[in-house]
């Protein structure tokens, strides 16, 4: 965890505008390796292969405390994602479902949660939670199949810094959905619009 933190702090002095434009941007250069993809439940169990990466859902809950993905409530967004840290979860809209694309300056602005192990849910939590495997081997965690990431600039708990950004980053809902800042929207249409 004090890893986690100092790498955080490392990654926030970078220039995180130059990151975000390069991570709202297709990057077709992405290595891939074989996959199994493995879905996992309690009364079923199927996989398939496909040639982009390894991903594997399974979801176990943990109402203990010490989750990997748990539940908060926002003032602003409701009920949204967080780490074991209680940091705001992000999803990228760019990345091919279960693989990521962001690496590299994304991934110094944009920090994978990663895992040894099963990911586990905490209460509230009702995404299916799982793995892709990544390309310095590392273990990302995913919700109804998106990776799942934090924004650098976030410093405490309930920041959402990176809502929207590029309008392909968004804080994520219980369910694994994308929520969208509709309301914040329709607020600046209509001020902007009385003028």
């Amino acid at each position: 965890m004090v890893h986690r933190r100092t790498y955080l702090r490392t990654i926030a002095t970078t220039g995180a505008l130059g990151a975000i434009a390069g991570c709202t941007s297709t990057n077709n250069n992405s290595a891939s390796s074989s996959t199994t993809s493995t879905t996992t439940s309690e009364s079923n169990t199927s996989t398939t292969s496909s040639e982009e990466n390894t991903s594997t859902t399974t979801t176990t809950t943990n109402g203990s405390g010490n989750a990997t993905v748990s539940v908060s409530n926002h003032d602003e967004y409701g009920q949204l994602l967080v780490g074991p840290n209680k940091m705001t979860l992000y999803l990228f809209t760019n990345d091919k479902k279960s693989m990521s694309t962001c690496y590299d300056s994304c991934a110094q602005t944009w920090p994978p949660l990663t895992v040894k192990g099963d990911p586990s849910a905490g209460d509230s939590v009702t995404a299916s939670l799982g793995t892709t495997k990544r390309k310095d081997g590392s273990v990302q965690v995913t919700a109804a199949g998106y990776p799942l990431y934090y924004y650098a600039p976030d410093k405490k708990p309930g920041d959402t810094k990176g809502q929207e950004l590029g309008g392909v980053w968004y804080v994520v809902a219980p369910d694994g959905s994308k929520i969208e800042d509709e309301g914040k929207k329709k607020t600046e249409k209509t001020t902007t619009s009385t003028y």
